[in-house]
């Protein structure tokens, strides 16, 4: 099963990405029993001179939100 999910919400130059992950798995969990084993996240709209700040702001809140929605599940 794949879930496709278009978000625009932003906050400054950054997406609220629990905002997205959170309506996006609530997807996946409504047609699967068990986690997904990977996320792809397709991001547009950043410059090359962004793409350290994007690591440091959006991937790092999508680690923290992952670890606490699925701590202790494998």
């Amino acid at each position: 099963s794949e879930i496709v999910a278009i978000y625009s919400k932003s906050h400054g130059s950054f997406i609220c990405v629990s905002d997205f992950l959170s309506a996006a798995l609530k997807l996946w969990s409504e047609q699967n029993s068990s986690p997904p084993r990977s996320i792809i996240v397709y991001r547009d709209g950043v410059g090359d001179g962004q793409l350290q700040a994007l690591i440091d702001q959006e991937v790092k809140q999508m680690e923290s939100y992952l670890e606490n929605s699925y701590r202790g599940q494998k």
